[in-house]
């Protein structure tokens, strides 16, 4: 089956330019449809923080795999798997162009590689139980301990995923521990299989890191501006817990350090006033770009089509 993914790190305009895409496709009479490949997008009420598309673009343009889960609800790559394909079959089955977009690698290297050993169902009860091994640690040692052991068991993840990434923290633990092998040896193995979808048409976006901070500094004013402390307020009023996976994701792990309702994760740069929240939140956001674009050309440069802007394979 044949799909277009545009990907990217976060804040280089890929749901806009997947948009332009789908609107210049429908003008010539060709259909298409965009599939969010976005580990928080999922989650129900958690949006300036994310920069989820507009309800008005929404409307122009089909989207799917957006606001499909509860916040407390676990969503995973084999998740994401099951869902896009569906997506795409069905949208295949209109006549129309599927378009997946975003940055997840993770997840879109799972979709186009296909799910590795640890993903099936087979595994999911040890699975289970490890994580929830881990997690009971974390509450009392902390996440930022077990990421420190997860350096110290594969040093090469130290470039590949930030202190405050919870999940790929715990998720790199799990397998390693499952396997009793380096995530990064097991990642290598993985990346030299045949893609399950070869016919797939893949575009990166790659910009000058002073481009690239510049727009991040712009996203981060815009989401502040939009609202987003309340947004957060609004969420735990509501009852979601704040040790639920999205609240985990930059942007909103610091504003929630500003509401004093989880320990400053750095006591050097205190986050006390919005000047402060706008510095973390853009230096963890460029943190987690320069995390993406190192997953993009260590794990998905074969599969890239064409990289726009200039080459990051």
């Amino acid at each position: 089956m044949h799909f277009l993914v545009i990907t990217g790190p976060t804040g280089s305009g890929k749901s806009g330019l997947a948009i332009r895409i789908a609107e210049e496709l429908q003008a010539v009479g060709k259909p298409s449809e965009i599939i969010s490949a976005d580990s928080i997008a999922v989650y129900r009420g958690f949006d300036i923080g994310v920069a989820k598309p507009s309800s008005a673009e929404r409307s122009l343009i089909p989207h799917h795999l957006i606001d499909i889960c509860d916040p407390e609800m676990e969503f995973t790559a084999g998740d994401f798997v099951r869902e896009s394909e569906k997506a795409i079959t069905e949208i295949h089955q209109r006549k129309a162009l599927p378009i997946i977009v975003g940055g997840t690698g993770f997840y879109l290297r799972a979709l186009i590689q296909g799910m590795a050993e640890e993903e099936s169902p087979e595994m999911k009860f040890q699975l289970e139980r490890i994580e929830t091994s881990l997690r009971e640690r974390a509450s009392v040692d902390g996440m930022k301990t077990l990421h420190q052991e997860m350096i110290a068991l594969d040093p090469t993840l130290a470039n590949t995923i930030h202190e405050n990434d919870h999940y790929r923290t715990l998720r790199a633990l799990v397998v390693m521990e499952l396997h009793q092998r380096k995530w990064s040896e097991l990642n290598e193995e993985a990346s030299k299989r045949s893609p399950k979808y070869p016919d797939a048409t893949i575009y990166a976006i790659s910009m000058d890191r002073p481009l690239l901070k510049e727009r991040i500094n712009q996203r981060t004013e815009a989401m502040l501006d939009s609202g987003l402390l309340d947004e957060v307020k609004k969420l735990i009023e509501q009852g979601v817990s704040i040790s639920t996976k999205p609240f985990l994701s930059v942007g909103y792990f610091e504003c929630l350090q500003f509401l004093n309702l989880i320990p400053q994760a750095n006591p050097q740069l205190p986050i006390n006033d919005l000047a402060s929240l706008r510095e973390a939140i853009n230096r963890s956001t460029m943190k987690l770009a320069k995390s993406q674009m190192t997953f993009l050309r260590g794990q998905m440069a074969r599969f890239i089509d064409c990289c726009i802007h200039k080459t990051l394979c």
